[in-house]
Parts: C-alpha cells; structure tokens; sequence
C-alpha cells in the first residue's frame, strides 16, 4: 500500500464548496479523492508546461490557457 501523507488546506470559498458539491453528486466519494485528482490534473499542466514550443500545439494552447479556462502568464 502506498504510503499516504496528512495536511491541511487552505482555499477560497468557492473553491471549498466544489467538494461537498462533487460528493453530493457522487463523482468522488471523499474530498481526499477530489484533491487527488486535482493534484494529478496539475502535474499534467506541469508536464504540458515543460513541452518544447515546437511540441503539440494543441497541448501547448491548453497550457497556455489553463486548466479552468482563464488564462496563464
């Protein structure tokens, strides 16, 4: 089994209420599966990030715009 690391987290309001929302709707079953996925959907940006310019434009125009639509500097 992996080994699992406890920490706490700050966020905005709107972001908080996201959790109980996807709980209720039954896309995740804890909020710790919900930061999970979030913190994969990260290092994927990350990895996108990291692609040379010259690399997959789609991906590099997904990146560049972001996750949640607004757009990255």
């Amino acid at each position: 089994m992996p080994s699992k690391h406890a920490f706490s987290v700050c966020s905005a309001e709107q972001l908080a209420s996201l959790i109980p929302a996807e709980i209720v709707k039954g896309r995740y079953c804890t909020a710790s599966q919900i930061v999970c996925t979030g913190l994969r959907l990260l290092e994927e940006d990350i990895a996108r990030r990291a692609m040379p310019d010259s690399s997959n434009g789609v991906a590099r125009a997904l990146h560049v715009e972001g996750i949640d639509g607004r757009r990255q500097a």
